[in-house]
């Protein structure tokens, strides 16, 4: 009978081992738990802070194809303006050769010859 009850006692002892055992795997296994829950709130907040980044990379992408377009076109507008500059300095160039002539409009009539011998 003694064997029995040496072996219950080694049995009851290394029961007793396991479940003091159990105790630490169940307190590691919950402290793994509230780490994953950490991380994955810290993983949403990177994940928030990626679509916001995203969004605002896409809205400075879209302004920068509107400014590249108004750049353009402002190019050609000032594209405009110096060939109409150009233009003009060559008509300028071609005035300057032309001799200016009076139509005989723009003549002021002489007042008649007899009235300046009366007046005088």
């Amino acid at each position: 009978m003694r064997e029995i009850t040496g072996m219950v006692e080694d049995s009851s002892a290394a029961t007793e081992e396991m479940a003091a055992q159990a105790g630490q795997v169940t307190s590691s296994i919950e402290s793994i738990a509230a780490i994953a829950e950490e991380n994955s709130a810290e993983a949403d907040t990177v994940s928030s802070s990626a679509t916001s980044m995203s969004e605002q990379i896409e809205a400075m992408y879209a302004q920068a194809e509107e400014l590249a377009s108004t750049a353009e076109q402002l190019s050609l507008i000032v594209g405009r303006f110096r060939f109409e500059a150009g233009r003009s300095a060559a008509s300028r160039g071609a005035a300057s050769q032309v001799v200016t002539r009076r139509r005989a409009d723009d003549w002021q009539p002489a007042e008649p010859a007899t009235r300046r011998r009366t007046a005088g």
